[in-house]
């Protein structure tokens, strides 16, 4: 049962050039601009490939940014892979939510509207078809529309999450943003950041340069040769409560390649059981920093499904590929 993407703190998402920034380690606060946004890019987890998905689960935490007056209304699309806004949660005149659609004609069609929802835990479910289509929204768990059985053909696909600024909101603060093939409701999202060199230092620079929470791509790592590897350790998340199961582990990062000349890509690693596993593809890497995320969709020595969650507590890091 795939993920798509999980993320906590700021690293794996693409940024406008404004306004996005870090709140604290798990969370990005986006502002009042019209021009801001955070996307979460959604990817095939065995191969890397941007997804194009008929049927996707998305959980996020949500809270306003600046306030808690009753403008909880949280600006959110769900894009297509080539980028088209397909479906959208929108604030309206009431001080409330409007969900809605495209429909088979391209025009919107309104799923519902709602009251302000301030902070709080959204789930949405998104089928894509021609007559059995399906839209299905949870508030905390609650069930707040259902609609069955109808042409959500207009939709095309969703590859992508973008969380927008706009003017006259409080802003909005998200977490926990997962995008699944499975229910997200009650999921959250753990963090680690390195705060010590693993066994592999190949790479210039240091931890320090990398491990905080805030936005700042002023301080950097970096490879110079093909092959060159840099891991990392990070406090051990606590042991799941009973019944909890980890369904992925993602190592996010913000990557850029400076020019032309190798190495040009990376590949993350992560050490389990004392083994360092190659991520099973290149991570997304272009001329300008942006976030990228590489998705352990199962547990790398079973080839099953993770075990508990100290098997993911190893050093995390990159090497690098021509």
């Amino acid at each position: 049962m795939p993920t798509y993407f999980a993320a906590g703190g700021v690293d794996a998402y693409e940024l406008s050039p404004t306004q996005p920034r870090a709140a604290g380690d798990a969370a990005v606060e986006i502002g009042t601009s019209a021009a801001a946004y955070a996307d979460a890019v959604l990817i095939d987890p065995a191969t890397g490939a941007g997804a194009s998905l008929k049927r996707l689960w998305t959980h996020v935490a949500l809270a306003p940014a600046y306030g808690t007056y009753d403008r909880g209304r949280f600006p959110i699309t769900w894009m297509t892979a080539a980028g088209a806004d397909a479906v959208q949660a929108e604030g309206n005149a009431n001080r409330g939510m409007t969900f809605r659609f495209r429909g088979p004609d391209g025009a919107w069609r309104t799923a519902g509207d709602f009251p302000a929802l301030n902070s709080g835990a959204l789930d949405a479910l998104i089928v894509v078809d021609g007559s059995e289509g399906r839209i299905a929204l949870f508030w905390n768990g609650g069930l707040l529309l259902d609609l069955k059985g109808i042409d959500t053909s207009g939709i095309g696909n969703v590859g992508r999450l973008r969380f927008r600024g706009a003017s006259g909101y409080d802003g909005q603060t998200i977490r926990d943003v997962i995008a699944a093939s499975y229910g997200t409701i009650g999921h959250t999202v753990r963090v680690r950041r390195p705060t010590a060199a693993g066994a592999a230092a190949d790479w210039s620079g240091d931890v320090a340069a990398i491990g905080k929470a805030a936005l700042d791509d002023t301080t950097t790592i970096g490879a110079t040769d093909v092959g060159q590897m840099a891991t990392y350790t990070g406090p051990a998340l606590s042991a799941t409560p009973a019944g909890n199961i980890v369904k992925a582990v993602a190592i996010g990062a913000r990557l850029r390649n400076d020019d032309g000349d190798a190495p040009q890509n990376v590949r993350a690693l992560l050490r389990v059981d004392g083994k360092l596993y190659r991520g099973g593809y290149a991570a997304r890497i272009g001329p300008g920093f942006a976030g990228s995320l590489t998705i352990f969709d199962g547990d790398p020595v079973t080839g099953g499904a993770w075990r508990a969650i100290d098997h993911a507590n190893g050093e995390f890091g990159f090497e690098a590929l021509a």
